[in-house]
């Protein structure tokens, strides 16, 4: 129990539990200014702000009209590089420190052009992996570089974190040549699992992907091959799935099949790719699936071979129509007026969107054809975060829906909005 002074030498006695949670309200700028002070608030505060580090071993490149080496980018390099094996010294060695971390990110990038050295030596990836293996408590890992300096590292991480239920891998180019690792096992823990970009021959990550089917909840990958068969082995268990894949040629299973048929428990959906076969047949087919769904995008990515179904985003709309739980929608075809005609992406979408009444994040294209007034009108007025897509709007005419949108969905909701618009 903790005292707080309220009159003279009256004191009332506060629980524990309550002194957490006001300092779970705070922001990391108090967290780091009750280090210092001696209040009960201290110990939760500690805990709270070492529970997320960051590392970073990132060396920038100079740009060839230069006279020297710029001092202020060397500094904040070793700066950085100092900062990074203080934090990893002190987790060797105190272990409390090093029990109190839960989330672990990792910079290792070279950004210059020639990257002719490493970024980070043999040593500090010893380094690095005695102090993984002493953060018990360690639940999330995000780690940034270049894979030839990764894949040592990632493939002995159920042996040195075996308890993280989180990773994320994200690879930086390194010399046009790539190291990718394959995804290790086992991992009784790992629930959730980033890896991007990946390596050509998909063999690397089918037998790891099958492995972690009992426990992985959400996956995002990239790939240029078809990569549903995989997809396949993990669809029964998964809840959030994003993917920048191909979705199937004309001979190959469609990814939508497979999603649709098969992700009962599915709450979050994002998909970019092109589509080389009629996929809208499949949400006509599978009417009711995903009967959790919150969160769901589909974008068309350029493509060989695209092949043309009228009736891809009127399908979609139609699978989504009554489902009072969609709370972020992100529909976006091409630019084009010919392409978007080509895949039903005109009024019936706008028309479909003015009936999600319970939609919060909104993001789509506009379409050419429809007028500005209009579309403005069936924008929900649920909406607190709009990103826009243009075509060929003027800028003048541009800036003027900016304001005909705020002031229609400020009249229906006083909170805060925030309107985005992408070129092209």
């Amino acid at each position: 129990m903790s005292s707080i002074t309220i009159t003279g030498n009256r004191r009332v006695q506060l629980p524990a539990e309550m002194w957490r949670e006001v300092a779970i309200w705070l922001s990391r700028p108090d967290w780091r200014t009750l280090l210092h002070v001696p209040h009960p608030l201290r110990r939760f505060a500690l805990d709270l702000f070492f529970r997320d580090i960051f590392l970073q071993f990132d060396v920038y490149g100079y740009h060839p009209g230069d006279v020297g080496p710029k001092l202020g980018v060397k500094e904040l390099e070793a700066w950085h590089s100092k900062r990074s094996l203080d934090i990893m010294t002190r987790i060797l060695r105190d272990r409390s420190f090093a029990n109190r971390v839960r989330t672990l990110k990792v910079l290792m990038c070279d950004h210059r052009e020639s990257r002719l050295a490493d970024v980070i030596d043999d040593f500090n990836i010893v380094f690095l992996s005695e102090a993984l293996h002493r953060m018990a408590g360690l639940k999330e890992l995000y780690l940034y570089g270049s894979p030839m300096f990764l894949h040592v590292l990632v493939s002995h991480l159920p042996r040195i974190s075996p308890r993280l239920q989180a990773v994320t891998v994200k690879y930086h180019t390194y010399d046009g040549q790539v190291y990718f690792p394959r995804i290790p096992t086992p991992w009784d823990h790992l629930e959730q699992l980033c890896v991007y970009p990946t390596a050509e021959d998909l063999s690397m990550y089918s037998g790891g992907l099958q492995q972690l089917a009992r426990t992985l909840r959400r996956l995002r990958m990239a790939h240029r091959s078809n990569i549903t068969p995989t997809i396949a082995t993990l669809a029964a268990n998964l809840t959030h799935l994003e993917l920048i894949t191909p979705w199937g040629a004309v001979d190959e299973i469609s990814l939508f099949q497979v999603v649709l048929g098969n992700c009962e428990h599915l709450e979050s959906l994002r998909l970019i790719g092109c589509p080389q076969q009629t996929h809208s047949v499949y949400f006509r087919q599978y009417p009711h699936s995903l009967p959790r769904l919150r969160d769901f995008g589909v974008c068309l990515a350029p493509g060989l071979l695209m092949v043309v179904d009228p009736d891809f985003f009127p399908a979609i709309c139609d699978f989504l129509r009554d489902r009072p739980m969609l709370e972020s929608l992100e529909l976006n075809s091409y630019a084009a007026q010919n392409d978007q005609t080509a895949f039903g992406f005109d009024m019936r979408v706008w028309e479909f969107l003015s009936s999600l009444q319970h939609l919060r994040i909104l993001s789509t294209r506009t379409v050419d054809t429809i007028p500005h007034k209009r579309m403005v009108e069936l924008i929900p007025r649920s909406v607190k975060t709009l990103t826009l897509s243009m075509c060929d709007w003027h800028l003048e005419k541009m800036l003027q829906e900016v304001r005909l949108i705020a002031l229609a969905l400020s009249n229906a909701d006083r909170r805060s909005i925030i309107v985005g618009w992408l070129a092209g």
